[in-house]
């Protein structure tokens, strides 16, 4: 892992911030009358307690859950499993996360539900951001390959 003081992760930070954070605050921040930008950063703080809440409580009824799982892939490897078969029978809303790979050139990263996305089979992913999947059914497992060593993340809500 990356220390908060290298230059990979700093220009990791800049890059999410100058390609995702400050256009978002553009468009949705900037249009709020001047009154009430002001208190932006309370506003977004509020809307981050809140959601953090929502969730506990909703994991706490047992009726959802979310999980992060890490991983990591490496370069021209078999195809690793990242996503099992969700033993109680719910449908999961998935999304795989990649770090941004910066400096190098564009990796080429496979899902399949088998383990050969080394070959080219499966679909492709980006990466340096989510990787929308949508509802996964609860018997699919995935699988992941790359051309490169690189981390990533499941998100599973369900």
């Amino acid at each position: 892992m990356a220390s908060i003081d290298s230059p990979t992760f700093l220009n990791r930070a800049q890059e999410f911030f100058e390609g995702r954070v400050y256009p978002w605050y553009q468009r949705v921040i900037c249009a709020w009358p001047a009154n009430v930008r002001v208190h932006a950063s309370e506003a977004l703080l509020a809307a981050l307690l809140l959601s953090n809440r929502e969730l506990v409580e909703s994991v706490q009824q047992g009726g959802n859950y979310f999980n992060i799982t890490p991983f990591t892939v490496v370069a021209n490897g078999e195809a690793i499993r990242v996503l099992d078969i969700e033993t109680q029978g719910r449908v999961r809303d998935v999304s795989i996360w990649f770090d941004s790979a910066a400096g190098a050139p564009d990796p080429t990263l496979r899902l399949s539900t088998n383990g050969s996305g080394t070959a080219g089979n499966g679909i492709r992913l980006a990466p340096g951001g989510p990787n929308e999947l949508g509802k996964v059914p609860p018997q699919t497992m995935l699988y992941i390959a790359s051309d490169v060593d690189l981390n990533g993340y499941v998100i599973e809500r369900g």
